[in-house]
């Protein structure tokens, strides 16, 4: 994939590989678009009244009240940019990461704190996206919730995400391929013996020794019917000589 994760100084869980990148995608920009319109009007507004004052009464405006507005004015704009920066930060360094075994969100919270949450495709359970309004409709945009399975229930909520309903069926498509693909390598390591039905690979240790020696009895066995055998068919060997007494033929 074209992406560069070094670019968001944030590399996912695991080190994954950006090849292994299927969906990389951040929230919609309709998300970010209300800290657009009010970031817009916290800075036309007071110029709009500052304009209005100095129209209705033009000697208003002059010696000291010059001097504090100025003071008053430079915090109130430096506090707004500073606002629409760290919403435009936090916008754009929230990402939603699919690879081909796992789902990484990223969260970012202002200028110095980031979450990365990391869900494994197996422990998906069920996934489900909504549409919900005008805007989220026209602009094809909404939740994904990924329900997951297991003792601990953790599920994934991601807000905002462009065109759900795709996002939500190639998780479940990917989903279906890496239970399918670990199916097929545990018949393969069945089918080669490196690990049998209903043992654990712990005991592969205890397994082997115990088939050793139940190799040795075996010969043992085979050892002893042969010797039987070659009594009933009239044979003597030297070693039954050695042992002395009557000898039947």
């Amino acid at each position: 994939m074209p992406f560069n994760l070094e670019e968001y100084f944030c590399s996912t869980p695991s080190s994954k590989k950006q090849k292994n990148i299927v969906i990389f995608a951040r929230r919609h920009w309709m998300s970010f678009l209300g800290d657009i319109l009010v970031s817009a009007m916290l800075i036309i507004v007071p110029l709009i009244i500052l304009f209005f004052l100095h129209s209705k009464w033009p000697n208003l405006i002059q010696g000291r009240f010059v001097n504090v507005l100025a003071v008053f004015g430079s915090a109130y704009y430096l506090l707004l940019i500073s606002s629409i920066f760290n919403a435009w930060i936090s916008y754009y360094y929230d990402l939603y990461i699919l690879t081909n075994d796992s789902i990484v969100d990223i969260v970012q919270n202002g200028f110095f704190n980031r979450k990365i949450s990391q869900l494994s495709l197996t422990r998906v359970q069920d996934v489900s996206s909504k549409i919900d309004g005008i805007f989220p409709t026209m602009f094809s945009y909404g939740d994904v919730l990924v329900e997951t399975a297991g003792e601990r229930v953790e599920n994934f909520l991601l807000h905002a995400v462009p065109n759900p309903q795709v996002f939500s069926a190639k998780v479940l498509e990917l989903h279906d391929q890496l239970i399918e693909r670990d199916g097929r390598r545990q018949d393969l390591m069945d089918g080669e013996g490196v690990l049998r039905r209903g043992k654990n690979p712990e005991n592969m240790n205890n397994s082997s020794v115990l088939t050793k020696q139940s190799f040795e009895e075996a010969s043992q066995n085979v050892e002893s019917v042969n010797h039987c055998q070659i009594k009933e068919s009239g044979e003597i060997k030297k070693d039954d000589l050695n042992l002395g007494g009557e000898v039947i033929l």
